[in-house]
């Protein structure tokens, strides 16, 4: 796959008072104006933006996380999941909008050559290219020591005293793991497996000790143009740490029963099955435990669940059945009517979440 990466050179625009809200900010993005060229494949109104550009928070909101699709071919007893991680749900649980990093870029960007374009802007920034950043910060801080006295000086914010250190130390916004490079840590999900409903391009930095992002949404059709202009975001994780917001390829396969249905299932055996004295049978597998994982957008799933009273099997390895009968009995249950596939050791509807 031929690697990607956002070069429109397209001129920089005015850039409208920023929302505040992490919300607020994704749909901004996710229904920008990324315009149309005669080369894309989107048709009339086929890119993300046309169709989503009368979306408000609401609509958003009410979009599922994962839209799931099982598929079985008549008479084949090997069934297909496809699986898609909302991208407004994935970023709002992964990102937190940063109003003092993006209003810093965005002032900084008012002093840069009008033809660069945002991509080259956010290249520029995190190198802090020619000191140019650097000595962006220094003309916005005041001295406030007394006359006699060395320097003391006041940042406009917090973030902008946080990158000035940083530049201090580094000579640019060093990247997550390695501070050796000098434009951050940029990545395009289109290059590699990606479970995402639209493509993201996002540079990485830390400083101030967080993990920083300038995020880019591809909203048009042909994936080497049509992206929006980048926001800052802080990468607060979901609970695990920056690193999530790596694994837009990772998936989780598996029964999801409520909290009654567990202690149904959990009950023990049918009451007519003696016990022998001495002898304690192995519970019941809990569903809760019972799981997948993927690593490569659902292409394959292995065992990541419960290892008692049984290891299981790599999802590949349980065949597939139109059968009511097999359901829950070491087969995948397919009711074709309604397009639901059934666990094959519980017996209950499967389900596909964002990786852990």
């Amino acid at each position: 796959m031929q690697t990607q990466t956002n070069t429109s050179e397209q001129p920089v625009t005015a850039v409208t008072e920023a929302p505040e809200t992490t919300e607020d900010v994704l749909v901004s993005m996710l229904t920008e104006n990324t315009g149309t060229h005669f080369l894309d494949s989107g048709g009339a109104y086929g890119r993300h933006w046309q169709r989503q550009h009368n979306m408000d928070k609401a609509a958003f909101e009410e979009r599922p996380e994962v839209k799931v699709e099982f598929y079985l071919l008549e008479g084949s007893e090997k069934g297909e999941i496809n699986a898609t991680l909302d991208v407004y749900h994935w970023l709002k649980e992964r990102l937190e909008f940063n109003k003092e990093l993006d209003t810093l870029f965005f002032d900084w960007v008012e002093t840069q050559n009008s033809a660069y374009s945002w991509f080259h802007l956010v290249e520029r920034f995190v190198s802090n290219e020619d000191d140019d950043l650097k000595e962006f910060i220094e003309s916005r801080r005041t001295n406030v020591a007394d006359e006699d006295e060395d320097p003391e000086w006041e940042y406009q914010t917090a973030v902008e005293e946080s990158v000035y250190d940083a530049l201090v130390e580094h000579g640019h916004l060093p990247a997550p793991y390695d501070d050796s490079k000098k434009a951050g840590w940029t990545i395009n999900t289109y290059n590699n497996e990606d479970a995402l409903s639209q493509t993201l391009q996002y540079t990485l930095v830390e400083f101030g000790f967080a993990v920083h992002c300038f995020l880019f949404v591809h909203g048009g059709a042909d994936v080497r143009g049509g992206y929006t202009k980048p926001r800052a975001f802080e990468v607060a994780g979901n609970g695990n740490g920056w690193e999530s917001f790596l694994d837009n390829a990772k998936l989780t396969l598996g029964p999801n029963p409520s909290k009654e249905e567990r202690e149904e299932f959990m009950r023990g055996y049918p009451q007519n099955e003696p016990l022998l004295p001495g002898i304690n049978l192995p519970p019941k597998i809990d569903p809760w435990d019972v799981k997948w994982d993927s690593d490569n957008a659902g292409c394959s799933w292995y065992d990541a669940g419960c290892a008692y009273p049984d290891k299981l099997l790599d999802f590949e390895q349980y065949p597939w059945s139109e059968d009511p009968e097999d359901r829950g009995k070491g087969k995948v249950y397919f009711d074709r009517e309604n397009e639901i596939a059934y666990c094959p050791v519980t017996g209950f509807p499967l389900q596909v979440f964002a990786g852990p």
